[in-house]
């Protein structure tokens, strides 16, 4: 068997092994863990991507690895290692600056890799070719296609870069502009005798295939012989009530206004910072990651803290601007809310 990064794998026993060094100052423990540091570094191709199974030459366990946020959860520890924060408090500048040049490729590589088509950028594919960087297959019914999943968790990655370069803004503008292009309107998925079916709805909720061709971007969906259909009820019933084929992933980043691009900034290559604090000096209320906006990063940032505040520290100042709903009362989930409410224009002010 091969390491590998899928299903949280690598990753959350690197975590597990950080903190239990961090309890217990047990060497072994920090050797484990930066062992484990090493293959994930060791492991990055050049392009930034990381593949979903380390030591194999073949197969598509080798392609770049969105699928199931494989690759984001690594860029999430690579960021909190270059941070040195919360569990990783114990790692040297070498780790922090390694980690933190990973992140830039592995950005660079998310820019890289987003899809366009018909000459407009869209979102990304399960997986994409370790060599060339296009959208490529991996079981038989998981073809190239832009994907509905994996895109919402890398624009919400790209979301919580601290200052992002235009060239971020516009990836993240791009791909949300095509999820509100690819919403379903008025259908609702029904489970009836142990399958599934869609069935029209008027006032159901808004849903989105898993797949959408590549240049036409109909949904599709795809059978264990890699047949590919238009229609969900031509493929087997195993396949049918067996794997994701439509959700609400996309929600809350459709209901988003795209970001402001700053005209006086010429776009370059991607950029990322691991520090937490920021020289403003006013309150800025809702801008709860201190960049001088309010967008729906803050929104990310605030609710990480509120899970994890040793990992996701907010300075005094951010803290302040996150006190929103109930001024003065300290900062929780319902601020989030209303600073979200507000970004998608649900409410004037905060």
């Amino acid at each position: 068997s091969k390491s590998t990064i899928d299903n949280e794998g690598t990753t959350s026993e690197i975590r597990f092994l950080a903190r239990v060094y961090k309890q217990t100052g047990t060497e072994k423990y920090k050797n484990a863990c930066l062992k484990a540091i090493d293959l994930l570094l060791k492991s990055q191709y050049d392009n930034g991507g990381w593949p979903q199974c380390f030591g194999l030459t073949s197969g598509y366990h080798i392609h770049i690895t969105y699928n199931d946020d494989a690759m984001i959860h690594v860029l999430q520890i690579m960021r909190e290692i270059a941070s040195t924060s919360g569990d990783f408090t114990f790692v040297d500048e070498n780790y922090a600056n390694l980690a933190n040049k990973s992140v830039e490729k592995g950005i660079r590589c998310i820019l890289d890799t987003q899809i366009t088509s018909q000459g407009v950028k869209t979102a990304w594919c399960q997986q994409h070719n370790e060599k060339t960087l296009k959208p490529d297959s991996a079981r038989a019914y998981e073809l190239p296609s832009i994907c509905t999943g994996e895109s919402v968790g890398i624009v919400n990655f790209l979301l919580s870069v601290k200052n992002p370069s235009n060239e971020i803004k516009e990836s993240i503008n791009s791909a949300i502009l095509w999820m509100k292009k690819s919403q379903l309107d008025g259908i609702k998925i029904v489970e009836e005798n142990g399958d599934k079916k869609v069935v029209q709805d008027v006032n159901a909720s808004p849903v989105w295939a898993r797949f959408y061709e590549l240049d036409t971007n109909k949904p599709m969906f795809v059978d264990r012989d890699g047949s590919k259909h238009y229609d969900w009820s031509e493929i087997s019933q195993e396949r049918r009530t067996g794997y994701a084929w439509y959700g609400s992933w996309p929600n809350t980043l459709a209901k988003m206004n795209t970001l402001p691009i700053d005209d006086t900034e010429k776009t370059t290559a991607a950029t990322t910072t691991a520090t937490t604090t920021s020289s403003l000096s006013k309150i800025i209320r809702g801008d709860s990651n201190n960049d001088g906006n309010v967008d729906i990063s803050d929104v990310v940032a605030l609710r990480r803290h509120l899970l994890n505040k040793s990992t996701y520290a907010l300075s005094d100042e951010a803290i302040a601007n996150s006190d929103v709903s109930g001024d003065g009362n300290g900062i929780n989930a319902q601020d989030a809310v209303a600073i979200q409410q507000f970004i998608i224009g649900l409410t004037d002010s905060l």
